[in-house]
């Protein structure tokens, strides 16, 4: 072989062996996804950010609907670890996405996003604000006959709830979140349900009801396990039941098993509350 043919064969190996943008986006999400369904999110971030870069090199060809959705798991890596401010960064860029694109349920979960992220630091004005600007694009939604409308509105009601319950306003808050919880039975959400009855199992234990809280948190730990989800912050509602009514043992050992389950899961705030 001369040294020509060596370096065409080379060259041709090179050309075959580089993966394109297009490839490199899909690869990298993919690998973001693995990343973080094993709750390692640090590396999930680092390949979701790299499949963001890929994409923008793509011009004509990117897919902004696909960018705005990456960005929201983005966010949802950085609330997972305490990161807020990060959170906030990456669903304002979906945010800004979805709205050059017209997509109004994605604005609705991102303006929800981003409200309830604002409260979980403090920010309850902004926060409000984000979440009645949800609520106004859900606005003739749940009327619709398409589940997924419903299911954004019922989305947005429970953050109400969540809002709500912190300002302590407990009637507001129960009847949002049975609201929500309506909209997720009639469409028959799982998930949507144990959310709500969590929520509404909380409620109750402010509003000094903790005897009523707890057979809603316990229907809402029993979809988390038939799921496959983790039932920490469960297991932390019951002990706040138990040390309402002075069983503090049995609030201690709840504690302490939410505490194992909140580290398998590796979400900070969940560890750190």
């Amino acid at each position: 072989m001369n040294r020509y043919t060596a370096i065409f064969i080379l060259s041709l190996f090179s050309l075959f062996s580089c993966k394109t943008p297009s490839i490199l986006v899909t690869e990298e999400q993919q690998m973001g996804d693995q990343y973080n369904n094993q709750n390692d999110y640090e590396q999930a971030i680092i390949h979701y950010k790299n499949s963001l870069a890929a994409s923008a090199k793509l011009g004509i060809y990117r897919n902004l609907d696909m960018e705005a959705d990456v960005c929201r798991k983005i966010s949802h890596a950085f609330q997972v670890q305490g990161q807020y401010d990060d959170a906030i960064n990456y669903a304002t860029m979906a945010l800004f996405k979805d709205s050059s694109q017209g997509n109004t349920l994605e604005m609705i979960e991102d303006y929800r996003d981003l409200g309830e992220i604002h409260i979980y630091k403090g920010d309850f004005s902004t926060g409000i604000g984000l979440l009645k600007k949800a609520l106004e694009l859900n606005e003739g939604m749940e009327s619709s006959l398409k589940g997924r409308n419903q299911l954004s509105v019922a989305d947005t009601y429970l953050s109400l709830a969540q809002v709500n319950n912190a300002l302590g306003r407990f009637r507001t808050s129960m009847e949002y979140c049975e609201s929500a919880l309506s909209i997720y039975k009639s469409l028959n959400d799982s998930r949507g349900r144990m959310e709500a009855l969590l929520v509404l199992g909380i409620i109750h234990i402010n509003a000094g009801m903790p005897e009523q809280a707890a057979g809603m948190v316990q229907e809402s730990m029993d979809l988390a396990g038939k799921a496959g989800l983790s039932i920490s912050r469960q297991l932390s509602t019951m002990a706040a039941i138990h040390t309402a009514t002075g069983q503090l043992e049995k609030a201690l050992r709840q504690n302490l098993k939410a505490l194992d389950r909140a580290r398998e899961t590796r979400i900070v705030p969940q560890i750190i509350w």
